[in-house]
């Protein structure tokens, strides 16, 4: 292999384990991101459901959080996506 060759792949190399690293770091940010919204709406909840005099169990409120969550992640993703395309 030549030496221009061998450059190219380090490079290549470098390249591709910053990108990683990049992307785990985003990995990490959106995780932490959800487990805050999650505490933060969760309480908010609680507090409007006081107001309104009703009330839910954790777990009915935990599990509207998290589909809450999880369509507004799948549906931001795809409007990136198509934005992009």
């Amino acid at each position: 292999m030549g030496k221009l060759k061998e450059i190219h792949m380090s490079i290549q190399e470098m390249v591709d384990q910053e990108v990683y690293n990049e992307w785990v770091m985003v990995e990490d940010y959106i995780a932490e991101s959800k487990e805050y919204i999650k505490v933060h709406v969760k309480d908010l909840v609680n507090f409007e459901l006081q107001n309104i005099g009703l009330s839910m169990s954790q777990d009915e409120i935990h599990d509207m959080v998290e589909d809450a969550i999880n369509s507004v992640s799948y549906t931001h993703l795809r409007a990136h996506e198509t934005r992009h395309d």
